[in-house]
């Protein structure tokens, strides 16, 4: 639930998940500069501070820009104004 508000912000996200987690494809196909780091069952963390040091460090130094160009059609039912319609149909439904 919180994948697509990071994307659609559209700034650099840095990211730590479970290589099982749905989150890592959405988040891999964003438009933003995304850095994602996995950790498998009973993997030790340890294994990836490598990289997420080197993506902070390229954040520290801005060579993690956010990106510009149109937002991937997959994404748009998260957009602001997508969210902003269903919470004023709801609201209709409930003034009728």
């Amino acid at each position: 639930s919180k994948v697509f508000p990071a994307i659609l912000s559209r700034r650099p996200i840095i990211a730590v998940f479970h290589e099982a987690s749905s989150a890592v494809d959405i988040l891999r196909r964003a438009p933003a500069c995304t850095s994602v780091s996995t950790f498998a069952d009973g993997a030790s963390l340890d294994a990836i501070e490598p990289r997420l040091v080197r993506a902070l460090e390229d954040l520290a130094c801005g060579r993690m820009a956010p990106p510009g160009g149109a937002m991937p059609d997959e994404m748009q039912p998260w957009s602001a104004e997508a969210l902003a319609g269903r919470v004023a149909e709801v609201l209709d439904a409930v003034a009728s």
